[in-house]
């Protein structure tokens, strides 16, 4: 999970990547599936918080497209964070998991928040990401963008990694089970190459905050510091 978050840190927020991360926390959930629980999409029957009524289900949508409209027109701050949260909860749109979903899209959006801050503060960047911000510094290339073409290259190298492993397993493993290892090599590929898609929204966020954070730093100082010195 925490890879996706990484993988879509540039993307707009959006009522598809919410349902994603809701499938990701859910999926595995057994006791949710025997429930007949909507898992990676919204609410079919009315829940509660405690003693408090939610948004309906037929209503749900309606209300998370206005909650991300009014969240696409705020200044990224921790108060907005919060009070996304405050709107959030009494719309509650998934059946069960609610609060660890909002959990990884705040999350998501503070880790892009903090990584932008870092870059336009001239603070550095974090090891995962810093061949990229280099490359975009020397290049001239949109940061959110080096990172997507940086991610894809380290996807398509673990997608041959796993090439090579499948083909070595499959001269050790017993006939009988080459179906069942046809099947596993098939999840595998889908998983590396849903981590681009998931690179996308990451790498569009990234845009997003770099798009409304201004930058602070001037040639290695602040400008806070440099107006000192012109004074």
């Amino acid at each position: 999970m925490f890879n996706y978050m990484l993988d879509t840190l540039t993307e707009e927020l959006s009522q598809n990547m919410i349902k994603h991360m809701h499938y990701e926390l859910k999926s595995g959930v057994f006791e949710d599936r025997a429930n007949g629980y909507a898992i990676g999409d919204y609410k079919k029957r009315p829940n509660m918080i405690g003693m408090y009524k939610t948004t309906a289900p037929k209503d749900v949508e309606t209300e998370m497209e206005k909650l991300l409209q009014w969240y696409h027109k705020q200044e990224k701050t921790i108060d907005t964070l919060a009070e996304f949260h405050a709107k959030y909860e009494p719309i509650h749109p998934f059946q069960d998991g609610n609060g660890r979903a909002l959990v990884y899209i705040l999350g998501l959006l503070v880790l892009a928040m903090g990584l932008t801050l870092n870059t336009k503060a001239g603070l550095g960047v974090s090891p995962i990401i810093s061949v990229a911000y280099s490359v975009s510094e020397i290049t001239g290339i949109n940061f959110g963008n080096t990172t997507l073409i940086w991610y894809t290259i380290f996807v398509l190298g673990e997608m041959i990694l796993h090439t090579i492993r499948i083909r070595q397993q499959k001269r050790m493993e017993d006939p009988v089970l080459e179906h069942a290892e046809k099947v596993d090599a098939k999840l595998i590929y889908l998983m590396d190459f849903l981590q681009i898609l998931l690179s996308i929204v990451f790498t569009r966020f990234l845009n997003l905050f770099s798009k409304y954070i201004p930058d602070v730093s001037t040639d290695g100082k602040s400008a806070t510091a440099e107006g000192s010195e012109q004074a």
